[in-house]
């Protein structure tokens, strides 16, 4: 099982700042099911590596209930990108959930042992539509192991577009 933990130092209130408008994001796990609270779909990296991350979450790291998935596939270009994606192929998955130590409010990031990712994705309308299926091994608060295999899916609109075509949109009424 491999994680990374991040503090809140002095437990500084977070800003929710991408709140689900017209994304959806879906998971199922033993057979309860959620729907993400906050969305993101976007590209970032360097200029040599760049990447589609899509994300879904509930709950805030303030109130201890974050939870939630992040997955990511290399940016190849502006071309629609239709395929099937694994870790051994490109594909990055985590899961996060909300984490205390010592009264230090923070979540935990782990990287999933298996994954599969199916998308379509539109760049230049900004569209994204997946399917994926992972398996984590998560340590319980009272230090138990729990294995999790989530199903999800997801129909995202790209994040950092919407400005953009806010204010294209604005221009054409001036």
């Amino acid at each position: 099982m491999s994680y990374s933990d991040f503090y809140n130092e002095n437990n500084a209130s977070q800003i929710d700042n991408f709140e689900a408008e017209d994304g959806d994001f879906k998971w199922e796990i033993d057979s309860l099911s959620t729907k993400a609270q906050r969305t993101s779909f976007y590209k970032s990296g360097t200029s040599t590596n760049l990447s589609w991350i899509f994300y879904g979450s509930v709950g805030s790291v303030d109130s201890e209930n974050l939870f939630g998935f992040m997955l990511t596939v290399p940016y190849i270009n502006e071309d629609i990108l239709e395929g099937t994606y694994t870790l051994a192929k490109g594909l990055y998955c985590d899961h996060r959930h909300s984490i205390n130590k010592g009264g230090l409010k923070g979540w935990r990031v782990i990287q999933a042992e298996d994954a599969t990712l199916s998308i379509k994705l539109d760049p230049v309308k900004g569209t994204a539509e997946g399917k994926f299926e992972a398996t984590f091994t998560k340590t319980n608060p009272d230090a138990t192991l729990e294995i999790i295999k989530p199903i999800g899916t997801f129909n995202l609109k790209r994040d950092d577009l919407k400005a953009k075509q806010y204010f294209e949109a604005l221009s054409n009424t001036v």
